[in-house]
This record gives structure tokens, C-alpha cells and sequence, in this order.
């Protein structure tokens, strides 16, 4: 459910597991392990983030709807929160094409959060440059992974390498390196990277209708003295006053002034303090490519040339 979180990609990709794990046979030539064991779901953890994303929608909407539309929007999340209905819908043999069709639906529904991220008609994650083709590098324990395949994740890397830039860390592949935002929170403001993203989510990704719901929660969320997420800005009394005046214009430049002053403070942050920090140098050893992928990256990066030759 949490596109961030990245947990709707694991229990979908052990559902549509590679028919190959069908044919693995012992050595007496029977199958091993049935399909039926194989698909068994565990639901539990989506059960949770359902529940999650239950209470924040409805904590969202409250004061914006009628108690009618409230309890109908309280009605779907139990239906598709019920335990039965989401059992059969990841395990059952015979709702395979429903389970694709409501892989679409929900990656319609969460375009603006996974704007970047593409998957092929199989539900496995393709690298996120245009026109690639290829899978995205996953992580172990001590690789971050990508959301690039194996040879434009080595490209990123050595960009980072040659030119850091803090929207690495804050839209990029390091958007959830813990240690780069607990710095944030350390020596400039507890929620100044949430208050960012979440800005520059309003201005490119948020639909008109939504726009006034949104900047009124974001309002009060994070700008509005004593609130719980409080962030201190440069703005006077003036500035502040004349965002909450027209939280209900629609105007997607509404907070644009206020985003670009906050980038400027991390990006300060960035270059003068956590450049030269071990977080920095920490990130750096888990997110180069490991050494296992140099066959694989020199072959991407020949056929690269050849390509390029031919054009």
C-alpha cells in the first residue's frame, strides 16, 4: 500500500513467482513443492498497511466530506481489508487475471507517488531510465540496490561520485537513507525534508480538485504555529498570511517560493556539512555496484558502444 515503503512490490512479486519454481523436481522426479504452497501469501503485513492507509485517508477526508461519503469511504476499505477477500485474491489459481488487473488499478491510483517506477506485464520492476528495458539491481545486506538496472546504476554512481548533488538523497535513490535524514534532523529541522518533498509533490503531482484539500492539510500540518510537524521558515508574518489566504486557489506555484527557500537550506547542509560526513562515506560503500556484476556491467557497457556506433 505504502509506495515508499516499497512492501506492495514483495507481496506481489512472491504471488506472480517464475513458473520455473512449477517445474523444480526431486530426485525422484516428483514436484517438491506444490504451486498451491508456493503462492500461500501470508497477508498479515498488508493487512497492516491496509489498516495504515485506512486511518490516514480517513483523518485526511474527515473535515472535507459529508458523514454520508465518510462511512461509504469506511465501507471500501473493509471490503478490500477483509481477510477472505484478499486470501483469494493472492492465492487463488483461478483469480491470476484478476490479480493483474488489480496490480494496474493500483499502480493508476498511486501514479503520483510512483511516477518513476515502471513494470513489465509480469509485475517484475524495470529500470526507471526511459527506453531501457532492463531490471532494476535488488539489494542485500550489503547493497543498497537501485531503482536503475546494473548498467545505468553504475552510471548514477559515478555521477554521484563526480558531481554530488543533495537530490540524490532527497528524489533520488538515496531518498531513504536513514542517516542522511537523521543528519537533516540533527542540525537543521526535524521535518524540513518531509515539509520539501511533500511541496514539490503538491506542485507537479497533486490534480487541481485535490489541490485545496492538500495545502490546507500541509497548512496545517507543517506551517501553522504550535502544530505537530511544525517547520520554521524565513517567511514573515506577511508571506505565511497570504499562503493561508489562497490555500484554496488551486495554484499549483502556491508554496513554490517557500520549496525553493527550504531546498536552499539542505542543499547548503549537503555541501557544507554531510559531504565530508562517514554517512556520506558509509552510503557510498553500500550503494557502489558489487564486484559480482563486473562481467555483467562490461557486457552491458560494450553493447552500449556498439550501439552507439551504428547510430
Amino acid at each position: 500500500m505504502n509506495a515508499q515503503s516499497g512492501k506492495n512490490d514483495i507481496v506481489l512479486s512472491k504471488v506472480e513467482q517464475d513458473a520455473a519454481n512449477e517445474e523444480q523436481k526431486t530426485e525422484g522426479g516428483s514436484t517438491e513443492t506444490s504451486i498451491t504452497e508456493i503462492r500461500d501469501v501470508d497477508i498479515q503485513p498488508l493487512l497492516s498497511e491496509v489498516e495504515k492507509v485506512k486511518k490516514m485517508a480517513l483523518d485526511l477526508v474527515r473535515n472535507h466530506i459529508t458523514e454520508k461519503n465518510l462511512l461509504l469511504l469506511t465501507g471500501v476499505f473493509d471490503f478490500f481489508s477483509d481477510p477472505t477477500f484478499l486470501r483469494k485474491l493472492f492465492n487463488s489459481e483461478e483469480l491470476t487475471e484478476n490479480r493483474l488487473i488489480a496490480f494496474n488499478c493500483v499502480r493508476k491510483i498511486m501514479a503520483p507517488v510512483m511516477e518513476s517506477r515502471n513494470f513489465d506485464d509480469k509485475m517484475r520492476e524495470l529500470c526507471k531510465v526511459e527506453g531501457c528495458g532492463g531490471f532494476v539491481v535488488v539489494g542485500d545486506s550489503k547493497f543498497r540496490g537501485s531503482s536503475n538496472c546494473v548498467l545505468h546504476h553504475h552510471k548514477s554512481f559515478q555521477q554521484l561520485i563526480n558531481n554530488p548533488t543533495v537530490d540524490h538523497f532527497l528524489f533520488g535513490d538515496g531518498e531513504s537513507y536513514w542517516p542522511f535524514q537523521l543528519e537533516v534532523k540533527k542540525h537543521v529541522e526535524r521535518f524540513i525534508r518531509k515539509l520539501l518533498v511533500t511541496l514539490r509533490r503538491y506542485r507537479i503531482s497533486c490534480i487541481p480538485g485535490v489541490r485545496p484539500v492538500f495545502a490546507s492539510e500541509v497548512w496545517k500540518k507543517y506551517l501553522r504555529s504550535g502544530s505537530s510537524h511544525h517547520v520554521k521558515t524565513d517567511f514573515d508574518k506577511k508571506k505565511l498570511e497570504l499562503i493561508e489566504a489562497n490555500l484554496g486557489s488551486k495554484d499549483p506555484e502556491l508554496f513554490h517560493e517557500l520549496e525553493i527557500a527550504l531546498y536552499s537550506r539542505l542543499e547548503k547542509f549537503f555541501n557544507d556539512t554531510f559531504l565530508g560526513s562517514p554517512a556520506y562515506r558509509e552510503y557510498l560503500a553500500v550503494y557502489k555496484l558489487p564486484a559480482f556484476f563486473s562481467d555483467e556491467l562490461k557486457e552491458l557497457q560494450k553493447e552500449e558502444k556498439k550501439k552507439a556506433r551504428r547510430k
